[in-house]
């Protein structure tokens, strides 16, 4: 009589399936309201999203961060789908600045980076019960190559504060607000003006502005424009 193992129809399933399907179910404490997500940036300018030494590229334009919880499986079966739930604390009150000046939503995204081998579960696998769970979010692979590497928006991240830069260095609109005329002035020379003539205060800034006005410097430290 021949024996079988019992367990060998999962060692062939292990075999052909290398990969875990993940659904990953994005919890925040608060509903997010509609915005832009911006790791989109990140895809276009890093082959890979986490740097040599561990630390993940939004780092590089944003540069406060927030505390984040993940919770999963300890252990799962191939080829199965389940949630990863990710808490973040986001306060549905801020507001920035928009390209046309005005006060608007956060631009919010977050780059999930999953272990080697798991990736993100078809639709026609996802149950209705986790589809009204994801609701509006949207999903996408980081690069093609890089399935467990997941883009997700809109939903905030772990990294914040206004990004400084772009990926090829041109500045955000969070530094574009320059002077209409050419001109400068150091802080430390109206602070001084201030203090010791404050009645003449708007007289010596015209004054100042008068000797300076044929100065240049768009991006010394230490001064400031009008």
């Amino acid at each position: 009589m021949q024996n079988r193992n019992p367990f060998s129809w999962r060692k062939k399933q292990m075999a052909r399936s290398i990969y875990v399907s993940v659904s990953i179910m994005i919890y925040v404490l608060s509903q997010v309201s509609i915005s832009n997500a911006y790791p989109i940036f990140a895809q276009q300018g890093y082959e890979n999203p986490r740097e040599t030494t561990g630390r993940i590229v939004c780092a590089n334009c944003h540069l406060a961060n927030k505390p984040v919880e993940i919770e999963v499986p300890q252990a799962v079966l191939p080829d199965t789908v389940f949630e990863a739930i990710v808490r973040i604390p986001y306060d549905m009150q801020l507001k920035q600045v928009l390209a046309n000046g005005k006060k608007g939503g956060l631009n919010v995204g977050a780059v999930l980076i999953l272990p080697e081998g798991f990736e993100l579960a078809p639709t026609d696998r996802i149950s209705p019960e986790l589809k009204e769970k994801i609701g509006n979010l949207s999903f996408q692979s980081y690069r093609p190559n890089k399935k467990n590497i997941l883009v997700i928006g809109p939903v905030p991240g772990g990294n914040r504060g206004r990004g400084q830069i772009y990926p090829d260095g041109s500045k955000s609109n969070n530094t574009v607000y320059n002077a209409t005329s050419a001109g400068v002035a150091c802080f430390w020379l109206l602070a001084l003006s201030c203090n010791r003539f404050v009645r003449s205060w708007n007289m010596g800034v015209r004054s100042l502005w008068t000797n300076w006005k044929s100065a240049s410097c768009k991006s010394s430290l230490g001064c400031g424009w009008f």
